[in-house]
């Protein structure tokens, strides 16, 4: 599934967007999701979600993301335009995790991932 932001006036608040879902093998055979949001952390207190739509894409030409040893990406993409299957339309109380979601401070996220490019999202620091 995937999501496409248009940005809107009502989006002043969101400068930074940071979000993950990483497929990790726990045990042989068994993998387990792990999904990270965050946005910059004064645009959280603002709530600022809006109602949007999720498009179906075909996946034949699609491609899985390159991963590192022990992770599984469910991230795809297409290195070509395609036409939606479908459209929904959804609103922020159909995300699942929307309680989840963090605030980051974006100067600490930039110089974090100028030392560590690979330790997002740095959870541990």
């Amino acid at each position: 599934m995937g999501f496409l932001l248009r940005h809107t006036r009502a989006d002043r608040y969101v400068r930074s967007l940071n979000n993950a879902c990483v497929k990790a093998v726990v045990a042989e055979g068994e993998v387990e999701s792990f999904y990270y949001f965050s946005i910059n952390d004064d645009a959280l207190p603002h709530e600022p979600w809006r109602i949007g739509t999720v498009y179906v894409l075909p996946k034949a030409t699609c491609q899985g993301e390159p991963t590192k040893p022990g992770r599984k990406s469910a991230q795809w993409r297409s290195p070509v335009a395609v036409k939606p299957l479908a459209k929904i339309s959804i609103s922020p109380e159909h995300f699942p995790f929307l309680d989840q979601i963090r605030g980051h401070d974006m100067e600490t996220v930039m110089r974090r991932s100028e030392e560590n490019p690979n330790g997002f999202p740095w959870l541990d620091d």
